[in-house]
């Protein structure tokens, strides 16, 4: 039985954490630009060659002339209806006479604009004078907008290359200063802390299904019911699977069952009192769904109450598993309603009356 419960938990468990640690290194992954750059500081654009240019990586430009302003990005008030402009994009040049020169776009916000335009009339003018340092991540121009890398083509021609030879000459990246520098608390660490989590808790997962800690309950369970190894063995051997669940095995003595598919757990079916239906329907844009759920309340050594929730695909696979408990189990109430439910929380010596106290139990 053991070995059988370990195995079974050991393959949902292999699952699981594969599944988890995957999500995780998604979410990680998603932001190692931003993780890099805050352990190693921002890249020198200056030191990149032109092939080295490439997505989500974090660099300090130090700009000393820029080709003009070629589009911006607004925003609309709701109430108002007014826009306002938050991105101005322009266009620069990078790389040098022996590896040639290209074309790239850079993002800035409403606070940079002004030095920006004033840096574009000098170097139309030829008489370029102050440097300009600004901090940002490389992005790709095409997956912001198409319109933007139409309007970034168009600019690019009015410097004067020709239809066949703007192509060459443009890069479809752009460095996205609007956003001022990165810090340990910005938004994006809420995913690194999320994609940290679900690593762990898949290698968490891991451990224990490899090791067999997830068997500590049924362990306990078997230990404090006192009876021989081989009697509860030949029950799970002998145990029927209910309600078109693998995961839910009911025996003469014990119900088997797992928790979250990775779990497992025992209950004697001596202490079970009530059992019931849990049938939840949801709706979410016109199409619905159920939750099905079959309860299984409980009693203990202690005269404490324990609840049970065991999911099912189907409502007639509940309503299958509750007739099974009815048939083999006369204590057992086996159905559901408000005084019922009253009397178990206020009076539950009188609901144990019904049928618990009054049936033999073994």
């Amino acid at each position: 039985m053991i070995k059988e419960l370990w195995k079974k938990s050991l393959k949902n468990s292999l699952l699981y954490s594969i599944v988890c640690i995957f999500a995780g290194m998604m979410f990680i992954m998603y932001c190692r630009g931003e993780i890099t750059c805050l352990v190693s500081g921002y890249t020198d654009f200056s030191d990149l060659q032109v092939s080295e240019i490439r997505w989500g990586v974090y660099v300090t430009i130090d700009l000393d002339e820029n080709y003009g302003l070629f589009a911006t990005k607004s925003v609309e008030d709701s109430k108002t209806g007014e826009e306002t402009i938050t991105d101005y994009y322009y266009i620069i040049k990078v790389g040098n006479e022996e590896s040639g020169y290209k074309y790239m776009a850079i993002d800035v916000n409403s606070s940079d604009y002004t030095r920006m335009d004033r840096m574009a009339e000098q170097t139309a003018n030829g008489t370029a004078e102050s440097t300009f340092t600004l901090k940002g991540e490389i992005c790709t121009l095409s997956s912001e907008s198409s319109v933007l890398e139409g309007k970034f083509s168009s600019a690019v021609k009015k410097l004067g290359y020709t239809d066949d030879e703007v192509d060459s000459v443009m890069l479809d990246y752009y460095i996205d200063a609007s956003k001022g520098e990165i810090s340990w608390f910005d938004s994006y660490m809420l995913f690194v802390a999320l994609g940290a989590a679900l690593v762990i808790y898949g290698i968490v997962i891991l451990i224990k299904g490899i090791s067999g800690a997830c068997l500590s309950d049924v362990r306990k369970t078997v230990s404090a019911s006192g009876l021989s190894p081989d009697v509860i063995e030949e029950d799970f051997r002998n145990a029927d699977t209910v309600g078109n669940n693998d995961y839910l095995k009911v025996g003469r003595l014990f119900t088997y069952y797992f928790v979250n598919n990775i779990t497992p757990r025992m209950i004697l079916n001596s202490n079970i009192s009530w059992i019931y239906e849990d049938i939840t329907e949801h709706s979410h844009k016109g199409v619905k769904s159920k939750q099905c759920y079959m309860v299984i309340n409980s009693e203990t050594d202690d005269k404490k109450k324990k609840k049970v929730k065991i999911s099912f695909r189907k409502e007639e696979s509940v309503y299958e598993a509750i007739h099974f408990y009815a048939i083999r189990f006369p204590w057992i109430v086996t159905m559901y309603s408000r005084e019922y439910s009253d009397m178990y929380k206020n009076d539950r010596l009188q609901f144990l009356d019904i049928k618990y106290n009054k049936y033999p139990r073994n």
